[in-house]
């Protein structure tokens, strides 16, 4: 298969009146998907080679069908390979991969290391077979002599073909050279230093190739600086360290890989931010050593160190630019204190411990004999004290207080007495406390407006009211702030209720519109009112509130549905978007039916079912498109007769299946189709019959130097008295002689004096003989071509020297005769010149008479003539204007129809955008069942579609097409 590919591309390549995008696209596409599968089973092998695996990767490649074979089949010499590259770009056609040849560089010498002699025999005829590079073939060749040592004609064929292989490498060398490609130029590399080589090639080529490959990298590493200085410029510039570090640390790599000074401004740009990440990290080596020593001094300080120990880490602390902190500095201090006062404070504290144990001695013995006495009295004080202040008989223990203080005040100020007497302090200042603060709330709660009695204030007072005129003064105010209160309810109830009506009738309003996300918006704006609503009117009535939650859950209720209405139409868009994104009709009908299965609920999902179940329709539809680029490889191929059998099956196919289409094919190609075996048989009768006509086998012979008369003779009397009769450089001829002239139009000769020196034309024979090789060589360039050809023919016989006038007037006749009857164009256009020439036909019937020789046609019918041919030459209808004209004759897939939630039908696009033009849809013919119907349905504009179509044919899922009338 691969071969044949190759062969087609290289048949196509050298006949460039045959190259279209029609026949060049298929084909590198095939080869694109042969070269990336082969170009896959290499990068595998290789892989496997990297991992020591060698017996597994040339295991992986001799799989039927061998990789290293099919790469050898698919791999182009480069001079071709770059004509195709030029030509896909030309046609805007992607350009395939190249086979990779550094790939099977590598696992070929893995299979020629492992194989043995008779493996490598096999595969040398197996390369040789492929017509494989002959690096590749040089390769196996070598280690067949490396191995059979005995054979010498190895060696001999070595030699001869690396003779070979050093001029092709001084062509490849400076191929790759000029492309500048370093993928092209490493394995020429490798192969010149690498090969084991008998006649060792010029070692320029690998001094050019090694200076080119070191000047390419440079050029990578200084595009690499050129592009990472500016980048660490902004970094330095927005003090991104980060950043800052990650570019430094690319640029040092790219530097030691460019090997040679760095151009001045390259330097400049990113010195400052190399500086600056120096010092960072200066300033953070000294960070982390100031950090050791403070560590080190904080240490000392908590296993609490000698006073040397920590003097030597508060010296190696000091040491930076930067002091310790204050804190450690005050604990420094500190510690050497205590160090240096220890001894004598534990001293201080043996010398005041003596001291103290003989004073208490003395005084515990004079207290115990008085207090006894004493404790008896204040006992006695305070239990009669105490029983007075929690009976709550302030006045009475007021005056036992102030008795006491003045019979015993050694008593009254014993803690105990003087602590009851603050409890009758303290319970004596609350009552006067406790009034005035009932006063104090009562005042602020009072207002002259009952809306401004403060409540809290109230209920502070009612809490300490202790008598009856306090409560009855509570009462008062509470009557009126209650009486205030219920108007309030009221008053919020009836603005609540009004409130709540406005959002009740919104809420109708969004109900009967559309559910789309505007309403959910405004839904979710209501339900945060009605939140609200129970803040803006606390004092209204409990009913008013639960119309209030009422009116809540019924607006969640409502944005719960049109989210899952909006969940459903996210499906639904996923699922359209699926649609949209479709490579092909099949994957389109096969996402109309998941769109289908999946949501069974929507109202597109019936549409969609039917519109997927049309897909033979669409099949039948675009047999039209099959149609028109089996023309194009008919025109592109030159007319020819094969081609016209995929012409006439295709137009038979759109016949039987295409019952109305709004596409049609210019006149002058429909004529081309029609009469295509019509105008082959008047081409064999104009053209192919004329060596059966009397003239084809004649020459002119004019005597006495050209001044007398001409006559017509046979080529093969000529011929057979050439040596005799006519004059030749060997041997001049003089005075008279008998020549067989034509005597009338049926070819019979006599016998014409003739006086020397002859002079003789080899025509009309060379003009039938002309004729007669164009329509030999020129066949399907004449059926390609009818009018051109045919009036490029006269013309080339109106201008043909030595051919006598008549003659060459009566093939005009013939030839415009013959065109005119292939061509409805030229029978139209050349309705005159015919009538003219067939007037003169009388005259011309006498061609054969002697007549003195001229070439040059009658004036009068000359310049009629030939004005006309070369207008009707520039009029012609050429097969590159119908090949133009039906490029773009074809249904371009551009949408579907689908519909809107209002159910309004209209078309969305694929992802390329639509050009300008008609529309239409592919469905079932109304008349036959088994042909289809093509059926225009509007038009698009900017991307803008219009649909006018029937409703009927509005069916959503159905594909959109786009066409050119």
């Amino acid at each position: 298969m691969m071969i044949n590919l190759v062969e087609q591309i290289q048949t196509v390549l050298g006949k460039r009146d045959g190259i279209s995008d029609e026949l060049m696209r298929p084909l590198a596409d095939a080869y694109a998907v042969e070269v990336a599968r082969v170009n896959d089973r290499l990068s595998a092998a290789v892989a496997l080679l990297r991992k020591g695996l060698r017996s597994e990767a040339i295991q992986s490649v001799s799989i039927t069908p061998n990789a290293i074979d099919d790469a050898a089949k698919l791999d182009f010499p480069d001079n071709e390979r770059e004509d195709w590259h030029d030509i896909l770009q030309f046609l805007d056609i992607p350009v395939p991969p190249d086979v990779r040849r550094d790939l099977v560089e590598q696992v070929n010498e893995a299979i020629v290391e492992t194989q043995p002699l008779e493996s490598l025999l096999r595969r040398h005829r197996r390369l040789a077979i492929a017509r494989a590079p002959l690096a590749w073939r040089l390769k196996v060749l070598r280690r067949i002599a490396d191995i059979d040592v005995a054979g010498t004609m190895w060696e001999d064929d070595i030699e001869a073909w690396e003779k070979v292989r050093h001029k092709q490498l001084s062509r490849d060398v400076a191929n790759a050279l000029a492309s500048g490609r370093t993928d092209d130029l490493r394995p020429l590399h490798d192969e010149l230093t690498n090969s084991a080589w008998r006649i060792a090639p010029d070692r320029t080529l690998a001094k050019q190739i090694n200076a080119s490959l070191v000047a390419a990298s440079r050029a990578e590493n200084l595009a690499e600086l050129q592009e990472l200085a500016p980048q660490l410029n902004d970094a330095f510039c927005q003090f991104d360290e980060t950043a800052a570090r990650r570019l430094a640390t690319e640029w040092h790599r790219a530097t030691g890989l460019y090997g040679i000074a760095l151009p001045d401004e390259l330097s400049e740009q990113v010195e400052p931010a190399i500086m600056w990440l120096a010092e960072i990290d200066r300033e953070a080596e000294a960070r982390a050593r100031r950090g050791v020593a403070l560590g080190a001094l904080e240490s000392a300080l908590d296993r609490k160190a000698s006073l040397d120990d920590l003097e030597r880490a508060y010296q190696q602390a000091t040491l930076f630019d930067e002091p310790p902190p204050e804190t450690l500095v005050q604990r420094y201090w500190v510690a050497t204190e205590e160090r240096k006062l220890a001894s004598t404070r534990r001293f201080q504290i043996i010398v005041a411990a003596v001291l103290s144990a003989c004073v208490l001695g003395s005084a515990s013995l004079a207290w115990w004999q008085i207090k006894s006495a004493y404790d008896q009295r204040v006992a006695s004080a305070e239990n009669q004290f105490r029983s007075l202040v929690d009976a709550g008989d302030l006045e009475s223990a007021t005056s036992f207080y102030e008795s006491l203080k003045q019979v015993d005040a050694d008593v009254a100020t014993t803690s105990g007495i003087t602590s009851l007497a603050g409890q009758l302090d303290s319970k004596i200042g609350e009552g006067q406390k406790r009034a005035e603060q009932f006063a104090d709330y009562l005042k602020q709660a009072d207002a002259e407006a009952d809306a401004d009695i403060d409540i809290a204030a109230l209920n502070r007072a009612e809490a300490i009211a202790s008598t009856e005129e306090q409560r009855g003064r509570v009462y008062a105010m509470q009557r009126r702030a209650t009486e205030w209160e219920n108007k309030l309810i009221t008053q919020q109830t009836a603005s609540l209720n009004e409130k709540l009506a406005t959002v009740r009738s919104q809420l109708d309003e969004i109900e009967s519109g559309d559910p789309d996300s505007a309403a959910s918006s405004q839904l979710t704006g209501l339900v945060e009112q009605l939140q609200r609503i129970g803040g803006e009117f606390p004092r209204a009535t409990s009913a008013a509130k639960g119309q209030a939650t009422s009116l809540r859950t019924r607006a969640v209720s409502m944005r719960t549905a049109i989210a899952d209405r909006s969940q459903r139409m996210q499906l639904e868009d996923a699922a359209i978007k699926r649609i949209v994104e479709s490579q092909s009709l099949d994957e389109f009908a096969a996402a109309l039916k998941t769109f289908a299965s999946r949501l069974p609920n929507s109202p597109l999902a019936d549409e969609f079912a039917r519109a997927a179940g049309e897909r033979d329709v669409w099949n039948k539809g675009l047999n039209w498109n099959e149609y028109v680029v089996s023309l194009g490889r008919w025109i592109s191929g030159g007319y020819s007769a094969e081609l016209m059998k995929s012409v006439q099956s295709s137009r038979l196919l759109v016949n039987e299946q295409i019952d109305q289409s709004p596409m049609s094919l210019p006149a002058s190609l429909r004529e081309r189709i029609e009469r295509f075996d019509e105008r082959s048989e008047i081409l064999k009768r104009v053209l192919g019959e004329l060596p059966n006509t009397v003239i084809a086998d004649l020459f002119t012979v004019i005597g006495n130097n050209g001044s007398d008369n001409r006559y017509f003779t046979y080529k093969t009397y000529y011929d057979g008295q050439r040596a005799s009769k006519f004059a030749n450089s060997d041997r001049p001829l003089v005075g008279q002689v008998g020549i067989e002239v034509v005597t009338n139009d049926s070819g019979a000769v006599g016998v014409k004096s003739m006086s020397h020196p002859l002079i003789v034309h080899k025509e009309p024979f060379g003009t039938i003989d002309s004729l007669m090789t164009k329509y030999q060589t020129r066949h399907d360039a004449i059926l390609s071509d009818w009018d051109g050809e045919f009036l490029k023919l006269v013309a080339d016989v109106t201008k043909r020297p030595n051919l006598d006038s008549m003659v060459k007037e009566m093939l005009i006749q013939h030839l415009i005769s013959g065109a005119c009857e292939g061509s409805e164009f030229l029978s139209n256009a050349l309705v005159n010149e015919l009538r003219m020439l067939k007037s003169r036909s009388a005259d011309v019937a006498l061609w054969y008479e002697p007549k003195p020789p001229t070439d040059k046609v009658d004036e009068t019918m000359e310049a009629g003539l030939t004005p006309t041919l070369s207008r009707l030459y520039r009029e012609r209808s050429t097969p590159q204007s119908e090949l133009a004209s039906i490029k773009d004759s074809r249904f371009r897939l551009v949408g579907f129809l689908t519909r809107k939630s209002n159910g309004e039908i209209v078309m969305k696009t694929f992802q390329k955008p639509p050009t300008n033009g008609p529309l239409a849809i592919v469905r079932p013919s109304e008349k036959e069942p088994d042909r289809v119907d093509w059926v225009a349905v509007g038009t698009i504009q900017g991307g803008q579609a219009t649909l006018s179509g029937k409703r009927d044919d509005m069916i959503a899922g159905r594909p959109v097409f786009s066409y050119y009338k």
